[in-house]
């Protein structure tokens, strides 16, 4: 996200990030209030990984400010890599297994690849 401040893709890039990490973070919450723990402990938690993931993010953006395209291009790559194969190793399997329950899930994938293109052209 560092990375996408710098290249005025903020807003952009935090709704991306939002969106995707929204169902997960609720389906967190759920086990850990399943597991017996008090909302306000899953608050403090979620609370406490926000703040300490900002701090990377800040680091980022004051790192990157004002670097050439071509050395930026690494970071990007990386991160993009990262994302890649975070979604093949959770999230498209669970998705794969669902599909054959409910085939809505695939017009829904790709729905979602269409309005992150369309947010970031916007």
């Amino acid at each position: 996200m560092g990375v996408g401040l710098v290249e005025d893709a903020g807003a952009t890039l935090l709704v991306a990030i939002f969106v995707s990490n929204l169902p997960e973070a609720i389906v967190g919450a759920e086990r850990m209030r399943e597991a017996g723990m008090s909302p306000r402990a899953i608050l403090g938690i979620w609370s406490a990984t926000a703040v300490l993931l900002a701090i990377p993010v800040l680091l980022g953006y004051g790192t990157l400010e004002g670097v050439d395209e071509a050395t930026l291009a690494w970071p990007l790559g990386f991160a993009g890599g990262a994302a890649l194969a975070s979604l093949a190793a959770s999230l498209m399997p669970e998705a794969y297994e669902e599909a054959h329950r409910r085939p809505s899930i695939a017009y829904f994938t790709a729905l979602g690849f269409l309005l992150s293109f369309l947010v970031s052209a916007a």
